[in-house]
């Protein structure tokens, strides 16, 4: 048995490790803990540049909303920036969960960590939700 685990078993939890580090190493750690579609009612969303008052969304943007946090990989490392973006998910339980985005930054959970993929999230957030609505 302890052969097996040494020959088969231990190189293929090194190899998976590996694959995991370099992963995150190249394509940025994602977010983790973000709520299912269909737990969330709706969705208010900011854009601190184009407008003050928060769009709401529902029904099918829902899925959009919650999916565009997807896009957002970090990289180890704290990053300083105001955020341009923020969604509020106000989930059917009652309960919130609040993510805030920048060009280089997201605010999640307390921490401000820097994004792999600069301007992604805004330019997409921005594009989906506030098409045509330019300074």
């Amino acid at each position: 048995m302890k052969k097996f685990l040494v020959r088969y078993l231990l190189p293929a939890l090194l190899s998976m490790l590996t694959a995991v580090v370099l992963d995150f190493a190249f394509f940025g750690v994602p977010l983790f803990g973000m709520p299912e579609p269909e737990d969330v009612a709706y969705v208010e969303i900011t854009n601190g540049r184009l407008m003050a008052e928060p769009k709401r969304v529902t029904g099918e943007d829902i899925e959009l909303a919650v999916n565009l946090a997807g896009f957002l990989k970090f990289t180890l490392g704290e990053a300083e920036e105001e955020p341009r973006i923020e969604m509020v998910y106000h989930l059917k339980d009652g309960g919130t969960v609040s993510l805030a985005g920048g060009e280089r930054s997201v605010l999640w959970k307390g921490r401000t960590l820097a994004l792999k993929e600069d301007g992604l999230f805004v330019n997409l957030a921005e594009g989906i939700f506030f098409p045509m609505e330019e300074e």
